[in-house]
């Protein structure tokens, strides 16, 4: 993930710091943290932009899944399925 911090992210909007992101894993659990800081003063109160700079922050998580590994087994399951009432015919 440090790569990502290095491409595109922090740099898409005009005075935005480097964005810093936290990737934690924990099983099969993964856990991304981001956040960032804006300063600038460039359009001052015209938006309605509070004073001083904006931090702002996001998370997520994740679950690794085999969905492969069930996908066989559904499909094996379902050939020894057929076969068995092949063989009762």
């Amino acid at each position: 993930m440090a790569g990502m911090s290095g491409g595109v992210a922090g740099k898409k909007y005009f005075g935005s710091g480097r964005a810093v992101f936290k990737v934690k894993v924990s099983g099969r659990d993964i856990m991304v943290e981001g956040s960032n800081e804006v300063r600038h003063k460039t359009m001052g109160s015209y938006y309605l932009k509070p004073d001083g700079d904006w931090s702002y922050k996001a998370a997520g998580k994740a679950r690794r899944r085999q969905y492969a590994g069930h996908i066989r087994t559904l499909k094996r399951l379902k050939d020894l399925g057929r076969e068995i009432i092949d063989l009762g015919e």
